[in-house]
């Protein structure tokens, strides 16, 4: 994995896939490489967290995820 491959949000992952960005998020959170920043909350502020995925994650998970006949 490389600092400068390109990172995918997402939203954007979602509309590559035809997918809900709630469904790209639940199965990217966990994801060994995938960037992760978060913000604990504040008694007046929600926590906040984002992901990124890197290209070479997102093809390892589209690998796993396709169906082999």
């Amino acid at each position: 994995m490389s600092a400068l491959e390109t990172h995918y949000r997402p939203k954007e992952i979602a509309r590559m896939w035809h997918w809900s960005v709630r469904t790209v998020i639940r199965i990217f959170k966990d994801e060994p490489g995938v960037l992760k920043i978060e913000r604990p909350g504040t008694r007046t502020k929600r926590s906040y967290s984002q992901i990124s995925v890197p290209e070479s994650i997102l093809l390892r998970v589209h690998e796993r995820l396709v169906v082999k006949k």
